[in-house]
């Protein structure tokens, strides 16, 4: 069967990074990569509706010919992921969420830290990390529902700065 992937967390949150070590770069689809191939700038939203009637499109295109694919967005709002998933038929593809539960302390930080590495990426403002992280909170009790299998990217963090699941759906 084929599989859709889509990875779940805030900005900064280790998902790019996780997609580089475990997918091959033929069947991710990013927004960040369209925002930047339609305005030149990977933080520039001014093409978002264009963006998003984009990504469907090369979702099902990877799908046809790699039998996979991988959004890499936040896809914290569960709106947001449902009107995707609806495109996907569940009985031709395996939706598969992967989640990503950093501090968004942690994220902050690892947003300036490479902005100011010069890293291509989304700058992100730090309410917006805090806004993406509130609706990951809210909308986590419909990944079940979204989804037929769930992984937990296991992440490595320091203690004071790392909120277990359990934790998080307590709050």
């Amino acid at each position: 069967m084929k599989k859709l992937i889509f990875m779940i967390g805030c900005s900064g949150s280790g998902k790019s990074s996780y997609i580089k070590k475990h997918f091959k770069p033929e069947v991710v689809v990013s927004p960040d990569d369209l925002r930047k191939k339609f305005t030149g700038d990977v933080t520039d939203h001014s093409q978002e509706g264009k963006v998003w009637a984009t990504v469907p499109k090369l979702l099902q295109q990877k799908l046809d010919k790699y039998d996979e694919a991988v959004l890499d967005a936040t896809n914290v709002d569960s709106g947001s992921r449902a009107g995707i998933l609806k495109k996907f038929s569940r009985d031709l593809v395996e939706r598969i969420a992967i989640i990503f539960e950093a501090d968004p302390e942690e994220s902050k930080r690892r947003i300036k830290t490479d902005l100011e590495a010069g890293k291509d990426r989304s700058d992100v403002p730090d309410y917006i990390v805090q806004n993406q992280y509130e609706k990951f909170k809210r909308g986590y009790d419909t990944i079940k529902q979204q989804f037929d299998k769930i992984i937990y990217a296991d992440r490595i963090k320091n203690e004071t700065t790392y909120i277990k699941l359990k934790d998080l759906i307590k709050q």
